[in-house]
């Protein structure tokens, strides 16, 4: 299941259950619908990044070694998610569905690892 939200409606009987996703843009195809997002989520991503970075600097040494060691580790991840996230802006259109649900995993490690230090640098 995509970390996105997607508007999904039933279709008649006669289409055997077929579900329709919706986006916003009836010219815009799911895959650019879905980059477009995945860009927005990773721009909102980096800027928590940022913000752990501006608080390191009012933590104690100590503490301040784990917050580098926390950011490197989200930094490398989210240069992970970018570069997945270019291959699929690049694939053909059938393709990008294959190469989706490792940008998925990639993603939700990412969102994990922010949620450790989020917690633990409050």
């Amino acid at each position: 299941m995509s970390t996105l939200d997607r508007e999904t409606l039933p279709l008649p009987n006669y289409l055997n259950g077929t579900v329709v996703i919706i986006s916003g843009d009836p010219h815009m195809s799911s895959k650019d619908e879905y980059v477009r997002k995945m860009h927005s989520q990773l721009d909102q991503l980096s800027n928590e990044i940022d913000r752990l970075v501006v608080k390191k600097e009012g933590i104690e040494e100590a503490g301040r070694a784990e917050l580098v060691k926390h950011l490197e580790d989200l930094q490398r991840r989210r240069d992970d998610v970018r570069d997945r996230l270019k291959s699929i802006q690049q694939a053909g259109e059938n393709a990008w569905a294959d190469m989706q649900s490792g940008l998925e995993l990639a993603w939700e490690a990412i969102t994990q690892a922010m949620d450790s230090a989020r917690n633990r640098f409050r």
